[in-house]
């Protein structure tokens, strides 16, 4: 549930998410591709979204045809691919998002990657010989950081979105509370990944069935405890996340490497630029 320091556990970073709203006097404008080449892009005159998960995009289009402008579906986005592909979207990382204000004519950079545990030091995944230990440096809970998605996806929605935080939670919700039919790409990453898996009792009850036998193409996969913890943060906002049972319950399992962090006081940052990892947004801006 929680993404990695200084990599991603579950790799979270937002995945690109891109959003085209277009513009009247872009009708006219030359086309961008032909349809006599090889290649077809999908095309729209109103909107566009794009995601890794065909069923994360549709809860993005949703959005929009529900009235929700760019920030909103980007963040009803992001949550949903907590639910449909949790190997590189989840509530447990961070990322950063490049946010044009049209009307400002102005370019932001909002910056909520993971931060290190107020407990992590320098040399914590050397060995007594100097060696990196790689298994736990990628696969334990001291491979952990501060989660930054749920902050950053509430700030864009409060800051420059229309729709509330409970609304474009709503599908996620639905999601994982009912379930959604499981992909190829999904079984089969559930399947080369069952071992590892299979080691955390809530990622084995999760991503498995209880007999322990996986998923197969075109099941239904329910995530009740997610949608739990979804439901929380509709209701509470961020702070459900940061300060209430949830915070405490990732405390409790994650122990003294989290105890101590700032937990309460995460929040996003406001830029023109972003550090690295970053550096094509430090390009694009």
């Amino acid at each position: 549930m929680v993404g990695k320091f200084p990599a991603l556990i579950v790799a979270v970073s937002i995945p690109m998410v891109g959003i085209y709203p277009a513009r009247a006097q872009d009708t006219q404008a030359p086309p961008i591709s032909e349809y006599r080449e090889i290649n077809h892009p999908v095309m729209g005159s109103r909107g566009m979204v794009s995601s890794h998960s065909e069923i994360a995009s549709e809860v993005g289009a949703e959005i929009l045809r529900r009235g929700g402008n760019a920030m909103d579906a980007a963040a009803a986005m992001g949550f949903a691919l907590a639910v449909t592909l949790p190997r590189a979207g989840n509530i447990g990382g961070g990322g950063f998002m490049l946010v044009h204000l049209a009307e400002e004519n102005r370019t932001v950079v909002v910056d909520f990657r993971e931060t290190a545990p107020a407990a992590a030091y320098r040399d914590m995944y050397f060995d007594e010989d100097g060696n990196v230990d790689n298994a736990e440096y990628r696969f334990t809970h001291k491979s952990s950081a501060i989660p930054g998605s749920v902050a950053g996806f509430a700030h864009i929605v409060d800051e420059y979105g229309t729709m509330t935080l409970a609304d474009i939670l709503e599908p996620s919700i639905k999601l994982a509370r009912d379930g959604f039919t499981v992909s190829y790409a999904l079984a089969a990453n559930l399947h080369r990944n069952k071992e590892r898996l299979s080691k955390n009792t809530a990622s084995r009850a999760k991503y498995f069935k209880a007999d322990g036998s996986e998923y197969e193409v075109g099941e239904i996969l329910k995530q009740p405890d997610l949608a739990w913890t979804l439901e929380q943060i509709a209701q509470g906002g961020a702070d459900a996340f940061y300060k209430g049972d949830i915070a405490r319950k990732i405390v409790t399992d994650m122990g003294p490497i989290t105890a101590s962090s700032p937990w309460r006081t995460w929040r996003p940052i406001k830029s023109w630029n972003a550090s690295p990892p970053a550096e094509a947004f430090a390009v694009m801006t």
